[in-house]
């Protein structure tokens, strides 16, 4: 496969999310998939599966997050995708799902058609991103970027009086802390997204990218611009936007280059399951991404 051409697949995507959709499926259209939840320990095993089907190897850090890589030349830092599965109660299962299902179907991709890469490419789940179950929300981002303490951050108790550090231990996936993400091990992260403040379906626009500036917190204008030239390869409108929710990325920002793209999202009656990402959408944002991967591993 040629990178001017790269697409993934529409088939493998939707054969995604409607796998991933049944782990905390409430049968009403919603989704409550809560961190270290046994529904979203069941999505992380689904997860872990498929990428060891890829030949996949995957580590785990000290606080549950997840990194599946496949190799590259070892001397070289990773390039890392993905997002978080975790939701509130009752929510839209077109979150932070989403990104990491891209970055498992951009991997798929790269190991399905044999595209040559030579950083090794590492898809990323991040720990209790919603806050949902135990506060506050981008925990383990957080912890990762010091901007909260892990020692505090363990004794966060939810509704059950369960403490994090008494989930982190049950869930079978706390690793060993010199597994995160640091500025040695990684050489850019890329975070997908809905766009939850509907400006992309509003104005007809294909892909958003998180403005450079982004409040307290800048994104890579190096892989923006790289991000926008894809956008335009492909045939896609691009726009850089600005969007007031949180998102994982904003940490990891201080720590990596980091870029964050957004979905168009339509929003209809009802808060959650009538937030819909369409399928092709969602294809067209999966392209781009797959394509500046790997015009990032050409450049660095």
């Amino acid at each position: 496969m040629t990178t001017a051409i790269m697409t993934c697949s529409k088939e493998r995507l939707y054969d995604k999310i409607r796998t991933f959709s049944k782990f905390g499926d409430s049968g009403k259209g919603t989704i409550t998939r809560l961190s270290l939840s046994s529904e979203e320990i069941e999505a992380r095993e689904e997860f872990c599966k498929r990428c060891r089907n890829l030949g996949m190897e995957i580590k785990t850090d000290d606080m549950a997050n997840i990194y599946a890589t496949i190799k590259g030349n070892k001397d070289l830092p990773s390039i890392m995708i993905g997002s978080h599965i975790d939701s509130i109660e009752n929510g839209c299962n077109n979150d932070g799902l989403l990104g990491v299902l891209t970055a498992l179907e951009i991997v798929e991709t790269i190991v399905t058609e044999n595209i040559e890469h030579k950083h090794p490419i590492t898809v990323v789940i991040w720990t209790n991103k919603e806050g949902a179950r135990f506060e506050p929300a981008m925990m383990s981002s957080g912890v990762i970027s010091g901007k909260f303490q892990r020692d505090v951050i363990l004794s966060a108790v939810d509704s059950d009086g369960i403490t994090f550090k008494e989930a982190l231990e049950a869930s079978g996936y706390m690793g060993e802390e010199e597994n995160r993400l640091n500025s040695k091990n990684c050489v850019a992260f890329i975070e997908a997204y809905r766009d939850k403040e509907y400006i992309l379906y509003n104005d007809k626009v294909h892909i958003g990218v998180a403005e450079g500036k982004h409040g307290v917190f800048n994104y890579s204008s190096e892989y923006i611009k790289i991000i926008e030239k894809n956008a335009n390869e492909y045939g896609y409108y691009c726009k850089e936007i600005h969007n007031s929710y949180g998102y994982d990325a904003q940490f990891i920002s201080e720590i990596v280059p980091t870029a964050l793209i957004f979905i168009p999202c339509k929003k209809e009656a009802g808060r959650f399951k009538e937030n819909c990402v369409k399928l092709y959408d969602w294809v067209k944002c999966t392209n781009v991404i797959l394509k500046t991967i790997i015009d990032i591993d050409k450049k660095l």
